[in-house]
């Protein structure tokens, strides 16, 4: 599916802004926003140039985690096991917010998935209440402390 500058800025960068939230608050982690912003315009830049540039499909996803994660362990100054266990989570929750999104709207709409991708109002109702979900699964994350950073083996800095 090609993606166009306008769509990967208005989808891609609350998203990669979501991913951080969501990621750095699993693993117990909060910091400024200008942290997040500078990582969701950082990984928007990432997303534009890989999917835009060199049209790598598919690769894509491993390569904004691997991005993601060198972001959040250059800008919000983690070590790398952090960083990658925040971005692994932040990506996790994302793939199954999004599969289970799209399995509802083709299941229980009778879509395809070439009409849903196809279709701007589809394919962004999706990617906005995959963001909203992305969202309130952050605040829910910070507002009953669940914390992962044991995944990361040591401490956040």
């Amino acid at each position: 599916m090609e993606l166009s500058l306008v769509r990967i800025i208005l989808i891609g960068f609350p998203e990669s802004l979501l991913l951080a939230y969501l990621g750095l608050g699993l693993v117990g982690i909060n910091t400024d926003l200008s942290n997040y912003l500078k990582v969701g315009l950082l990984h928007t830049v990432g997303l534009i140039i890989i999917r835009g540039v060199f049209d790598i499909y598919g690769l894509h996803t491993l390569l904004l985690g691997l991005l993601l994660a060198m972001l959040l362990k250059l800008i919000v100054e983690l070590n790398l096991q952090v960083a990658f266990a925040a971005a692994l989570l932040g990506f996790v929750v994302l793939v199954l917010l999004e599969a289970g999104l799209y399995l509802l709207v083709i299941n229980y709409f009778s879509f395809t998935l070439i009409e849903v991708s196809e279709s701007l109002p589809l394919s962004y109702s999706i990617a906005y209440s995959t963001q909203l979900l992305l969202f309130l699964i952050a605040q829910a994350s910070r507002f009953f402390e669940i914390d992962f950073s044991d995944l990361a083996g040591e401490e956040h800095a």
